[in-house]
């Protein structure tokens, strides 16, 4: 985009929340772009926020060492039967949202379990 010679100011995340882990994990403009355009069907961040802050498990990604997946099932209350996953990547002290979507299963999950959540009484 053109501006003028001066650098853009960036944009502010859509939001911002701690994982289980103690992570800092947010989601950029550039990552909520990418979400709506590979998978429409993830039309609003609060299921990815929600599943972020409360996980039901927490595992490494299989095929990026330095990614996380977060899943969580029923979140999405148009889909109760579905995890939402949501992928996180390390960003400069941080995890950034690199995608989510969602899937009927824990396929994807990659080495040992990292979070489970405690079972509610």
């Amino acid at each position: 985009m053109w501006s003028c010679g001066r650098a853009e100011a960036p944009m502010p995340p859509v939001f911002r929340v701690s994982s289980p882990l103690g992570l800092t994990v947010y989601l950029d403009a550039t990552g909520w772009e990418h979400i709506q355009r590979r998978h429409p069907e993830m039309d609003d961040p609060a299921p990815l926020q929600a599943t972020v802050e409360d996980p039901d498990v927490v595992y490494p990604g299989s095929t990026k060492k330095a990614r996380l997946l977060h899943l969580r099932l029923g979140i999405d209350e148009r889909h109760p039967r579905l995890y939402v996953t949501v992928v996180t990547g390390e960003a400069g002290g941080a995890s950034r949202i690199v995608t989510a979507h969602l899937q009927p299963d824990l396929a994807g999950a990659g080495g040992a379990l990292l979070y489970a959540r405690p079972t509610r009484r």
